[in-house]
């Protein structure tokens, strides 16, 4: 299963937008405020995430088309396709229709009288019927890599929420053992000498201050914490070989990227809990080497790839990734066919004074194979803007 196609009406600049993704990797190219972040969102919006919290929800301000009337519907439809025999015995609603697609249908109510539980409706199919089977969208999610701009910050906020992320993924039977062990070593500091004696310390104080007749003992032990806490107590560092490990930051802002996209990947293990899992990426250029660009993109493509590889044969989730990436980088789609790439663009919207978003996939320009070849040779990085 992959994600095909993505209909949006009436969302931010997208009124009326169809954007069609190719099949492991799409590369959404544009200039600034052409509606490549709306329609990165519009994905974020109508599927669960798969390694984190919740980042993003509807707001009717902000995300519905400008001078729109209030009571407007807003659409975020999305088609899934390439669906095996497997999936198609679990995704039930994929009958609804006279095709292969399954269709999974977003709308947003974006009146104010509406209280904000009941906004959302969720319907599958081109008609739109009511969705029976509402959990199988659990089995869809998508994983956001933000702009990489605050990785030194992301990772060594102190608060551990990225490395126990990664720990609770890598621990394929539970973190339980985990949390004990780190545990049971907080009891041994409590154990140590200096623990000790200010504990006697404290309770020679406190004796002092209390009637003998109301006495208490001081105890100073350890406390059980849970996965996060014990995540924050480590700290991620970086250095070149041969060198002693530092702070994040020291190793220089590119580094601290690929750390975090490292940490991100990483996450992408809990993709096999999904049928289908979308990795987002928003301007992965940001402080990044332009080669450093390249083999980023590379590996994600390889990442997809191999995802389609996991045999099948029983109802259990098939594992698949499927990448999304925009940018306004001349290094990264000189790197790629431009059969992986999708145009968007500002155009004005007839009777009105505002912009919409149009969208193009460029393996639509019914070019043969030998001349598909060359526009890629010929688009260099520095011919890449056209």
């Amino acid at each position: 299963m992959r994600l095909s196609k993505l209909e949006l009406k009436n969302f931010r600049s997208c009124e009326n937008t169809v954007i069609e993704f190719a099949e492991d990797l799409t590369v959404i190219v544009g200039e600034n405020g052409s509606g490549k972040s709306n329609i990165i969102d519009a994905i974020r919006l109508s599927t669960p995430t798969a390694i984190e919290h919740r980042s993003l929800w509807f707001d009717t301000d902000r995300d519905k088309t400008y001078k729109k009337p209030d009571d407007v519907s807003i659409e975020i439809n999305r088609f899934y396709t390439d669906l095996t025999d497997q999936e198609k015995a679990v995704y039930l609603a994929q009958l609804v229709d006279d095709n292969d697609d399954l269709i999974y249908n977003t709308n947003f109510n974006a009146s104010s009288l509406v209280p904000t539980r009941l906004q959302a409706t969720r319907t599958v199919g081109k008609d739109k019927i009511a969705d029976s089977e509402s959990e199988n969208r659990e089995r869809i999610a998508h994983v956001y890599l933000p702009p990489l701009r605050d990785a030194v910050r992301e990772i060594g906020s102190g608060d551990g929420a990225r490395l126990a992320e990664v720990l609770s993924v890598l621990a394929t039977t539970g973190t339980q053992d985990f949390e004990a062990a780190a545990n049971a070593l907080i009891v041994q500091v409590a154990d140590l000498p200096l623990s000790k004696v200010a504990k006697i310390s404290i309770q020679t104080e406190l004796k002092k201050l209390t009637h003998p007749s109301r006495g208490h003992e001081v105890h100073v032990g350890g406390k059980s914490q849970e996965l996060k806490r014990i995540s924050a107590l480590l700290n991620v560092m970086l250095s070149e070989l041969g060198i002693d490990a530092a702070n994040i930051g020291a190793a220089g802002l590119g580094f601290a990227n690929l750390l975090y996209i490292s940490m991100i990947v990483l996450q992408l293990q809990k993709a096999r809990e999904f049928d289908l899992t979308i990795l987002l990426v928003e301007e992965p250029e940001a402080h990044l080497h332009p080669q450093l660009q390249s083999i980023l993109l590379a590996y994600l493509k390889e990442r997809a790839s191999e995802s389609k590889n996991k045999p099948g044969g029983n109802l259990e989730p098939s594992g698949r990734i499927q990448v999304i990436v925009s940018t306004h980088s001349p290094n990264l789609t000189s790197s790629i066919s431009t059969k992986d790439m999708v145009a968007v663009s500002r155009q004005p919207n007839e009777g009105s004074s505002n912009y919409v978003t149009k969208a193009r996939k460029l393996s639509d320009s019914k070019l043969t194979k030998i001349e598909q070849r060359k526009i890629d040779r010929y688009l260099g990085v520095t011919r890449s803007s056209l």
